[in-house]
């Protein structure tokens, strides 16, 4: 039985400390992502779309999140969501996101990446870009 205990208590801390070293590493290194939106155009034949360019300059991989744009039109403001892939360092994507409405017509388009929060980044400053 004493075997059995010393096994158990070997493997749990192991697996434990194995568990936390591989959540720490990356964090103590300061291996993490770094989302930022490099671009934005309107898409090519469609009034209400915008093309958007998210890159990753960090030195960590970032797990999927969103791209909220923020469209402003006589005092309201409305949101819209489009998916943002993983995205390993130094790595871009291009991502489409509609405004349901014309672009034209928006007095202030604003754009954030990573909206709500759900990556930790090196630079939680910059995730902005406004459009409009």
């Amino acid at each position: 039985m004493r075997t059995i205990r010393r096994f158990w208590r070997f493997w749990t801390t192991g697996l434990v400390a194995s568990a936390l070293w591989s959540l720490a590493a990356p964090l103590a290194a300061g291996e993490l992502p770094d989302l930022l939106i490099r671009a934005a155009e309107g898409a090519p034949l469609s009034a209400t779309r915008l093309r958007v360019e998210v890159a990753n300059r960090g030195r960590g991989a970032s797990v999927a999140t969103r791209l909220t744009l923020f469209y402003q039109r006589g005092g309201e403001v409305t949101t819209t969501r489009a998916a943002v892939p993983a995205l390993g360092p130094g790595e871009a994507t291009w991502t489409t996101v509609d405004a349901g409405a014309p672009l034209s017509e928006a007095a202030r388009l604003t754009l954030r990446v990573d909206d709500p929060p759900l990556v930790a980044e090196s630079d939680e400053l910059n995730n902005g870009y406004s459009v409009k």
